[in-house]
């Protein structure tokens, strides 16, 4: 959902940008660090369900969980409210 909403702005912000230069646009914002840095400003850590080892580990801050996270939150919201709203929220948290 998110490379899709991403994918779909670059390309119609920037048409006349190669395939190569939007692809490599589109990989700083779609990537596990971007994802877990987002999540971090949302606190998202804090609302995990977390085994004991992850909990032990300090699996609230680690990037892999945060971004697998947050993704699943953008696809909940579209299965939930559909694709337009799916893209608002993508926007409000990665336009900035």
């Amino acid at each position: 959902m998110l490379g899709l909403v991403v994918t779909d702005t670059l390309y119609r912000t920037h048409p006349d940008l190669p395939e190569g230069q939007l692809a490599k646009l589109r990989a700083a914002v779609v990537n596990s660090r971007a994802l877990a840095e987002v999540g971090r400003g949302l606190d998202l850590g804090s609302f995990i369900r977390l085994g004991r080892g992850e909990e032990g580990t300090g699996g609230r801050d680690k990037a892999s969980i945060l971004a697998d996270t947050l993704e699943a939150v953008i696809g909940a919201v579209y299965l939930d409210q559909g694709l337009d709203s799916a893209a608002e929220l993508v926007h409000r948290l990665f336009d900035p």
